[in-house]
C-alpha cells in the first residue's frame, strides 16, 4: 500500500522500493516480539525509513499513518494526512484496492504452485 501511494507522488524522499520496505517492516516489532528500535538495530535501513518506522515526525511516518488510518477506517485522520501528503483521498482509496488485488494475485499464484493446490 505504501509503495502504491509513493508511485503516485512526484516528489517524495524515498522511492517506491523503499516505500515497499517501509510497509513491510511496519509490523516487524510485533513479528519479532521486540521493540521497533531493537528490531531496527539489525537492519541497515536509510534514516528516513528508520525515522518513519519509529514514529518520528516526517514524510515516512506520514505515509505509514495514512496507510494504517485507511486500513482502520479512521477517515478524519486519512483526510488530514491526505492534505499533508498532497494526495487526494480517492487516489489513496484506489491505491488501497490495487494493493489488495496485488496481494490476492500473489496468494493465488502461490496456491496454484503448491503441491496438490493446498
Amino acid at each position: 500500500f505504501c509503495q502504491k501511494i509513493v508511485e503516485t507522488m512526484p516528489k517524495f524522499p524515498i522511492d517506491s522500493d523503499a516505500a515497499y520496505l517501509l510497509g513491510m517492516f511496519s509490523t516487524l516489532d510485533a513479528l519479532l516480539e521486540v521493540s521497533m528500535s531493537e528490531a531496527l538495530k539489525q537492519l541497515p535501513l536509510p534514516q528516513d525509513l528508520s525515522d518513519g518506522l519509529l514514529g518520528r515526525p516526517g514524510p515516512c511516518n506520514d505515509l505509514l499513518q495514512i496507510c494504517t488510518a485507511y486500513e482502520k477506517g479512521r477517515w478524519t485522520k486519512v483526510s488530514r494526512y491526505s492534505e499533508t501528503l498532497r494526495v487526494p483521498v480517492h487516489i489513496i482509496a484506489q491505491n488501497y484496492f490495487d494493493a489488495l488485488e496485488h496481494v490476492s494475485n500473489i496468494w493465488a499464484s502461490l496456491m496454484r504452485s503448491a503441491p496438490n493446490g493446498k
